[in-house]
C-alpha cells in the first residue's frame, strides 16, 4: 500500500490498531470501541468475500442507523467492494429498484429487511447472524486503487430514474486532505451521524469521525425529527462537530431558545444541502457569537463530493440579502458560463460548472447522460472535467460566489434535491394516466409545494388519492406531491413549453377543475354538493369521487360542510360524510337516520344553558385551588407598532359579534352552574414589563401566565376572558389571551385568536376587509342535543351495549387515586412538516383523517404504559353545530368519548388505524351522550389516557400576519390522569405532541416521559412501515 495515498478505511484500521479502546461509535444501546468495531467488521468483511464481493463489486447496504450499519459499510469497503446505500425508510419498490438498477447480486442488511430483497436474484448476506462470530477477525488483505468505485449514492433523475453517482476512494481522502486543517479535525472531536447513509453528507460525518480517531454519536431516526430531543443528545454527548442542513438547523436554534441557550461543547457546525439564508443565524449568534463555534456553510453537490466550497460566517452576514457560498477548496475550480460556456463578467449571474480532483466518475451505466453533465473544461489543462451543476451563482468583488437559484427544473426541498421529472414519468407509467406534470408552486405559506397534474387515458377515470397513495409505494415520502389534480390537458404556451401559470391551484378558488370530464354529468344535487366540498377543503374543484378524509377533511369541516350543503339543498349529517365520504356517494345514497335528530325547537336552542361538560369544568375548578387548571393560554407574536386603544377596540368587536363573550358563569342554589347575560362587557387588557435580549419568550409567557394572568379569569367575572401585551426588546411585542375553557373549547379559542387580529389591524388602518358575518344558530344548540340523546332509544341501546366491553386496565404506573394539588408533569416533542406530512399521507391513503393515526398510536402507547392488552383511550369529540358557519362559531362544543381495541386482533398498523376509524364512526351518531353519564352508567372509570388533537390551521390564515415568521404558543391544562394533546400548528405545518399529567393525578414525571416516547416510538413506527407489523408492547424495563 502506498505511504502517500491510504483508503479512508484503513485509515480507520490504523487507529483500531493503536487505540484499539477508544470509544468508536455511542449509540442508545452502548457504545462501541474502535477495536470491537474493526474485529465486527473484519467478521462481516470475510463473510461478504466468500458471498462474492470484491473488487470491482458493489454491495447493497440495507439497514437503519446504528453500529450495525456502520460495521457492514465498513465491511463492503474491507472487501474492496463499493457500497450501494439503501434506506430502509423508502419504499421497497424502490429499494428493489435500485438493486437491480445497479446490478448488484449481494446486500448486506438487518436480517428484519431480509423480505425487502428479492432472493431469487440477490444474495442476502444477515449483518447480524449469530454465526459471524465464528469468522476471521483479522483485517483482509484486499485494498482498493484510488479509482476504485468506494460508493454509488442515488440522486433524483429528470429523466424519471434515479441518476446513481459513482464515486472513487481517492475523492473522500483528498476532500479532508484540504479540510482538515481548515477545520482543525483531531482525534478528540465528537461528530453525529445525523443524515441517512443514502445521503452524501453521513460520508463527510462517517469518516470526519472514524478516518480521524474521533467519536460517531448515532442519532436516532426519530431524534432527527425532534429538535428538542436531539438538542438534549447533543448537550449529553459534549459534540463538538455538527452538520446540518439550514432548516434543521433553524428548528435547533428553536430548541436551544427554549431551553435558554445553554453552554454546549460545540466547536464547529457546517451547512450544507440546502440553500443558507443568513438571516436564521441572528439569535445564534447574538446568543453564542461567532467564534466558538465557529459556523461554515459549504456549497456541495454529491457529484463534486460532499462539499465544493469554504465559507466562513459571522455576526455581519445575517444582514446579508443573498447566500454565501464562498470560494472553492484548493483542489477544485468553479467556473461561471453562460449559455455558450463562456465566462461571466464579476457581478454577473451565470451558471455555476465544478472541477478539479473532486469530480465523480459518472452516472453509473448511463453514459449519455453522463457525457451531458461532465465536460470538457474548455479552459482547463488537458483531460480536465467539469460538473454542471444547474445552480446560478455570481461572484462578488472580493471572490465569493452568492448562490441565485437554479437554471433547471429541480427543486430542494428540505434539503433533499427533487427532479419533477422523475416523479412525471412514475405518473405516466400508471395506466390510466395519459399525460403528467409535475410543478413547484408556492403555497399560501409561501413554502414550495410539488403539485402533480395527470391527463387521464381515454376512457379511463382517475382517483387522485389512489395516484398518490400508488406514488407512495415506490417513491420516497419527501418526493410526493402535496396534491394530485386532474385536467383534460397540459396547457401550453406559444413556444410549447408546459404553461405552469394556466395551471390550476389545489388550494385557490379559482382556476380549472380538476376533474376530467367535470361535474357536467351528474345531477344537479352532486354538482352541488362536490362545489360545497371544495369551498370546505379550499381547494379550486373537487371531483365528485374524491374521498372527503383523503383530501385533508377532518371533523369541524365536516359540521360545515353539513352546515353548507343543507343550504343548498343537500340534506346530510356529519355521521353521513364519515361513513359516505364522496359527493356521488352521499347523494345516490338517503342520508341516515342520526338518533337524536329532528327540528330543534328555536326556545330550546335560544336559552343559554351548559353542557354536561361544561358543568364538569367548572365544578373542578371550584374544587382544584389552582389558578391555571383549564384557563387556556393563546399568545403569538407580532411585529409593527403596539397600539393598547385599537386593540381595546377590536375586543369590543369580538364581543359584539360572539354572544357567548357576553356573560359569565354563576353558581346558582341548586348547585348548578348557569350562563348569566351580562350585555357589552369590557374585555381587560394589560401590559406587563417587557421580554429581555435572549429571555425564552414562552417560557416567560407560561411563567407569566401561572403566576399572574390566570388569576385574572374566573368564571363569575364577564366574560372569563383577559388581554395580555408584553413588549419584546427588539420592538415586536406578544399578544397574550387567557381564556376560561368551560367558555371556549381549542378551536373557539383560536378563532377567537384570528379574528381578534384581523379587527385589530382594521382598526390601525391595516387593512379596510371587515370580517364576515357569521351565519351560525345558537352556540347553545348542542346542549339541547345532549339532553335528548339521554331519552334517546337507540343511543342508550348503543351505550349498554358498548360500555361492557371496554376496559381500561391497570392505571399508569404511579397514577390511580387523586393525590395533592400541585404542577403537572410534562414532556412534548415536536414534528416537523415532513413527518406531519408523512402523517396525512398514510391518513389520506387509507380514507381517514389524520387524528386517527395519532389515536391508534396513542392507543398503543396506553397498552405500553398499563400492559394491558386491550386499551382504552378517551378522544376529544367535537359536537359543533351543523352549520355553515359551525366551524366559526365560538362556545365549548367538546365531549370525551371512549374509544377500545384489542391488539391480539390487530396485528399491523393499517389495520389498527382502519379499526380505530370505525369506531369513530360508530360513536358520531351517539357522540351527544356526557362522559359524566357513562361514567356513572359504567360505575367506573372509563379510561386513564385522554387525546386531544386539535388542528389549528385557521391561525395561518390571520390577516397581516407572516404564519412562517411569527410563533403561536398554546397551553392548557387539565385533570385528566395522562393528557396526551396533539397540536398541528399554523406556522410551518409542524405539529407538536404533548404528553402531561392532571393537575391532581399522581401519574409521575418519569411516566410522562415514558409516555411521549413511546408516543415517538408508535408513530415513527407508522411512519416506517404502516403496513407491517405492530410492534410487541414492551416491558416496563424496555424504557
Amino acid at each position: 500500500m502506498s505511504t502517500s495515498w491510504r483508503p479512508l478505511h484503513c485509515e480507520f484500521e490504523l487507529w483500531a490498531a493503536e487505540y484499539p479502546d477508544r470509544i468508536a461509535v455511542t449509540e442508545e444501546s452502548g457504545s462501541v470501541s474502535y477495536g470491537e468495531l474493526n474485529r465486527m467488521a473484519n467478521r462481516l468483511a470475510h463473510r461478504l468475500s466468500r458471498a462474492g464481493a470484491g473488487p470491482g463489486r458493489l454491495v447493497g447496504v440495507l439497514a437503519e442507523r446504528g453500529s450495525g450499519l456502520i460495521t457492514a459499510l465498513l465491511a463492503v469497503l474491507k472487501t474492496a467492494s463499493g457500497y450501494v446505500p439503501l434506506d430502509p425508510v423508502h419504499p421497497p419498490q424502490r429499494i428493489r429498484w435500485l438493486i437491480e438498477e445497479c446490478g448488484t447480486g449481494l446486500v448486506v442488511g438487518s436480517n428484519r429487511y431480509r423480505d425487502t430483497v428479492r432472493e431469487d436474484r440477490t444474495e442476502f448476506v444477515p449483518l447480524d447472524d449469530r454465526d459471524l462470530l465464528a469468522e476471521d477477525e483479522h483485517d483482509p488483505n484486499t485494498v482498493p486503487g484510488p479509482g476504485s468505485s468506494m460508493y454509488v449514492i442515488h440522486t433524483s433523475g429528470s429523466t424519471g430514474k434515479p441518476k446513481g453517482v459513482d464515486v472513487p476512494h481517492s475523492n473522500p481522502v483528498r476532500l479532508f486532505a484540504h479540510t482538515r486543517d481548515k477545520m482543525g479535525i483531531t482525534s478528540s472531536d465528537v461528530w453525529t451521524a445525523f443524515h441517512s447513509h443514502a445521503f452524501d453528507f453521513s460520508v463527510w460525518e462517517m469518516w470526519g469521525a472514524l478516518a480521524h480517531g474521533g467519536r460517531l454519536v448515532i442519532v436516532p431516526h426519530e431524534l432527527t425529527r425532534d429538535p428538542e430531543l436531539f438538542w438534549a443528545q447533543l448537550l449529553r454527548e459534549r459534540v463538538t462537530v455538527l452538520n446540518q442542513t439550514p432548516t434543521a438547523f433553524a428548528r435547533l436554534i428553536d430548541a436551544a431558545l427554549r431551553e435558554g441557550f445553554p453552554q454546549n461543547a460545540l466547536r464547529l457546525v457546517v451547512f450544507g444541502g440546502e440553500e443558507l439564508t443568513p438571516e436564521l443565524l441572528g439569535p445564534w449568534f447574538e446568543a453564542y457569537g461567532d467564534e466558538r463555534p465557529r459556523l461554515v456553510n459549504m456549497y456541495g453537490i454529491t457529484e463534486a463530493t460532499v462539499h465544493v466550497t469554504f465559507r466562513p460566517l459571522d455576526v455581519h452576514d445575517v444582514e446579508a440579502s443573498e447566500s454565501p457560498l464562498g470560494t472553492p477548496l484548493d483542489d477544485l475550480v468553479l467556473r461561471l458560463l453562460d449559455q455558450e460556456l463562456r465566462p461571466v463578467q464579476c457581478g454577473e449571474t451565470g451558471e455555476l460548472y465544478v472541477g478539479g480532483e473532486g469530480i465523480a466518475r459518472g452516472y453509473l451505466g448511463r453514459p449519455a447522460l453522463t457525457a451531458e453533465r461532465f465536460l470538457p473544461d474548455p479552459y482547463g489543462s488537458p483531460g480536465s472535467r467539469l460538473y454542471r451543476t444547474g445552480d446560478l451563482a455570481r461572484r462578488r468583488p472580493d471572490g465569493d460566489l452568492v448562490f441565485r437559484g437554479r437554471a433547471d427544473r429541480q427543486v430542494q426541498l428540505r434539503g433533499f434535491r427533487v427532479e419533477p421529472g422523475e416523479i412525471e414519468t412514475a405518473l405516466r407509467e400508471l395506466l390510466e394516466v395519459s399525460r403528467a406534470a409535475v410543478v413547484a408552486r408556492e403555497d399560501p405559506r409561501g413554502d414550495l409545494a410539488l403539485i402533480g397534474y395527470v391527463v387521464p387515458a381515454e376512457g379511463v377515470g382517475i382517483e387522485p388519492r389512489e395516484v398518490r397513495s400508488r406514488l407512495s409505494r415506490r417513491l420516497p415520502s419527501y418526493m410526493l406531491p402535496t396534491a394530485v389534480l386532474t385536467v383534460d390537458s397540459l396547457p401550453m404556451t406559444v413556444q410549447h413549453k408546459l404553461d405552469v401559470d394556466a395551471l390550476p391551484l389545489p388550494w385557490s378558488g379559482a382556476g380549472k377543475p380538476p376533474s376530467s370530464g367535470g361535474l357536467g354529468d351528474h345531477d344537479a344535487s352532486t354538482r352541488a354538493l362536490a362545489e360545497v366540498m371544495a369551498e370546505v377543503l379550499d381547494l379550486s374543484a373537487v371531483d365528485p369521487d374524491d374521498d372527503f378524509f383523503a383530501l385533508g377533511g377532518d371533523s369541524i369541516r365536516a359540521a360545515r360542510l353539513v352546515g353548507l350543503a343543507r343550504q343548498r339543498g343537500v340534506e346530510l349529517g356529519v355521521t353521513d360524510v364519515y361513513t359516505r365520504p364522496t359527493a356521488r356517494r352521499l347523494t345516490t345514497s338517503d342520508p341516515l337516520p342520526a338518533p337524536g335528530d329532528g327540528s330543534l325547537a328555536e326556545e330550546s336552542t335560544k336559552t343559554p344553558a351548559l353542557s354536561s361538560g361544561q358543568q364538569g369544568i367548572l365544578y373542578e375548578c371550584e374544587l382544584i385551588d389552582d389558578p391555571t387548571l383549564y384557563r387556556v393560554l393563546v399568545a403569538v407574536q407580532l411585529s409593527g407598532r403596539m397600539d393598547v386603544a385599537a386593540l381595546k377596540r377590536a375586543l369590543a368587536d369580538m364581543v359584539e359579534r360572539h354572544e357567548v363573550l357576553n356573560g359569565f358563569f354563576e353558581l346558582d342554589e341548586q348547585g348548578t352552574f348557569r350562563w348569566c347575560a351580562s350585555p357589552c362587557p369590557r374585555i381587560p387588557v394589560s401590559v406587563s414589563f417587557g421580554v429581555g435580549r435572549g429571555e425564552d419568550f414562552r417560557a416567560r409567557l407560561v411563567r407569566e401566565w401561572e403566576r399572574k394572568w390566570s388569576g385574572h379569569v374566573t368564571r363569575d367575572r364577564a366574560p372569563p376572558l383577559h388581554c395580555h401585551v408584553l413588549p419584546r426588546f427588539d420592538g415586536d411585542w406578544y399578544l397574550a389571551l387567557v381564556v376560561h375553557h368551560a367558555l371556549l373549547d381549542g378551536w373557539s379559542t383560536a378563532v377567537l385568536g384570528t379574528e381578534l387580529l384581523h379587527s385589530y389591524r382594521v382598526h390601525i388602518g391595516e387593512t379596510e376587509e371587515q370580517l364576515p358575518e357569521v351565519f351560525s344558530p345558537s352556540p347553545w344548540e348542542h346542549v339541547e342535543r345532549e339532553r335528548r340523546a339521554g331519552k334517546d332509544e337507540r343511543t342508550r341501546h348503543f351505550w349498554e351495549q358498548r360500555l361492557p366491553r371496554l376496559d381500561p386496565g391497570p392505571p399508569p404506573p404511579g397514577g390511580g387515586d387523586v393525590g395533592t394539588a400541585g404542577s403537572p408533569a410534562e414532556a412534548a416533542m415536536e414534528l416537523d412538516s415532513a413527518t406531519d406530512g408523512t402523517v396525512r399521507s398514510i391518513a389520506a391513503r387509507l380514507s381517514v383523517p389524520p387524528k386517527t393515526v395519532y389515536l391508534a398510536a396513542g392507543l398503543w402507547v396506553t397498552a405500553a404504559l398499563t400492559g394491558h392488552p386491550s386499551p382504552v383511550i378517551g378522544t376529544a369529540t367535537h359536537m359543533r353545530p351543523e352549520s355553515r358557519d359551525g366551524d366559526r362559531l365560538l362556545g365549548m362544543f367538546l365531549n370525551v368519548l371512549p374509544v377500545g381495541v384489542s391488539l391480539a386482533e390487530s396485528t399491523r398498523w393499517e389495520e389498527l388505524i382502519c379499526e380505530v376509524f370505525e369506531q369513530e364512526v360508530s360513536l358520531l351518531p351517539h357522540r351527544w351522550m356526557p362522559l359524566a353519564d357513562l361514567v356513572s352508567r359504567k360505575g367506573s372509570d372509563l379510561f386513564h389516557v385522554v387525546l386531544n388533537y386539535t388542528d389549528f390551521r385557521v391561525l395561518g390564515g390571520s390577516d397581516g400576519v407572516d404564519p412562517r415568521e411569527r410563533g403561536w404558543t398554546f397551553v392548557n391544562r387539565t385533570n385528566f390522569p395522562l393528557f396526551i394533546e396533539v397540536q398541528h400548528g399554523p406556522i410551518d405545518d409542524s405539529t407538536v405532541v404533548t404528553a402531561r399529567s392532571g393537575m391532581t393525578s399522581s401519574v409521575s414525571l418519569s411516566t410522562v416521559r415514558k409516555a411521549q416516547r413511546l408516543m415517538r416510538e408508535a408513530l415513527f413506527s407508522i411512519f416506517s412501515d404502516p403496513e407491517g407489523e405492530i410492534p410487541e408492547v414492551p416491558s416496563s424495563g424496555e424504557h
